[in-house]
């Protein structure tokens, strides 16, 4: 009985105090309608070398509120306006100038920007600047946008006839090249080549890489900017397939190249998109026969390859004074015969 009596108030007063701290406050949080300031986690917004016509990756830097009351950011915006080369994305608010953030105290807020640069005349890297303005209470805040556009000349699904590149200007490929049967594509010492995501260069005619000792031939992703937290992306494997040669290329000759960060797997562009092991370079069946090798590669580097280095299917492959580590298959792979020399 006793018992009972002490439930029967324990009960209730233990529902009083659940209510009272589950019971969120009604306190409106004070706002900051006069001075204040507002702090970036960054003094420049600085994005790295970005190719005309592609897109960068999303920059980020956080704006801080160091107040204990609450702030309304008026406007938070570029100060090219809408002729800016970057846009910005605030809380899923995207443009060149977004208003009435609201940030409360001891908090801050994200701002993501990227940029998009147009092509210029310029073979060099030029800048591309702007700036970040932040109006509170009637004060302005900002910090330098900055960003490197590099002018290129761009590959993009293309069937390739006989030439020779230049070497004034980087070249993308995108979506993949095909150098065509019974032609020739020669790129000199010097020359740049960065591929895209998913992207390769065929060859089902003959490819002649002619770099120097002084001044070699790279290949390489089109990802310049760092990833965060890894590291850059020239440094991760797989940023873009490799170089590929049909049974129908023949003489081809690789000097003084590094090709980096390939051997990701793709397709072919057919309608059946028939994958593509990854590899940064692949050697179908010789069916030439001509007494030369189907590819000769010298004085070259291949690494970080996501798959092989060098595969190749009853091939035929001279390799001299090449180094090729760090991939995630084995760094040579000959299957089912073929005629190599290393």
């Amino acid at each position: 009985m006793q018992f009972k009596k002490v439930l029967s108030w324990v009960c209730p007063l233990a529902i009083l105090f659940g209510l009272i701290v589950l019971t969120p406050s009604c306190r409106k949080e004070k706002l900051l309608t006069t001075g204040g300031q507002v702090s970036f986690s960054l003094d420049t917004l600085v994005f790295d070398t970005v190719f005309t016509q592609q897109g960068s990756a999303t920059r980020s830097v956080k704006i801080y509120n160091k107040q204990k009351e609450k702030i309304n950011i008026t406007s938070i915006r570029l100060r090219h306006g809408a002729q800016s080369a970057y846009r910005l994305n605030v809380n899923g608010e995207a443009g060149t100038e977004i208003k009435n953030v609201d940030v409360a105290g001891n908090d801050s807020v994200w701002v993501f920007a990227a940029v998009t640069i147009d092509p210029t005349d310029e073979n060099t890297p030029f800048v591309v600047d702007d700036d970040l303005l932040v109006t509170l209470n009637g004060q302005e805040f900002s910090i330098p946008v900055m960003a490197y556009g590099q002018n290129a000349y761009y590959i993009r699904d293309s069937t390739l006839m006989t030439q020779t590149w230049l070497t004034d200007r980087p070249y993308v490929i995108l979506q993949n090249a095909l150098v065509d049967e019974g032609q020739t594509l020669t790129i000199p010492a010097g020359a740049r080549v960065y591929v895209h995501r998913d992207s390769r260069l065929y060859v089902l005619g003959t490819l002649k890489i002619n770099g120097t000792q002084t001044d070699s031939v790279v290949f390489q992703g089109d990802r310049l900017d760092p990833l965060v937290w890894i590291g850059d992306y020239i440094d991760i494997p797989g940023q873009w397939g490799g170089i590929y040669f049909f049974k129908q290329s023949y003489n081809n000759v690789i000097n003084y190249a590094v090709f980096k960060n390939g051997g990701a797997p793709t397709a072919f562009p057919n309608e059946d998109k028939t994958p593509v092991l990854g590899a940064t370079i692949q050697v179908d069946p010789d069916t030439v026969n001509n007494g030369t090798p189907k590819l000769r590669i010298t004085n070259s580097v291949i690494r970080s390859s996501l798959g092989y280095g060098i595969l190749s299917f009853t091939g035929s492959v001279d390799a001299e004074n090449c180094r090729i580590t760090e991939c995630g298959g084995e760094n040579i792979m000959f299957f089912e015969g073929g005629r190599y020399k290393l």
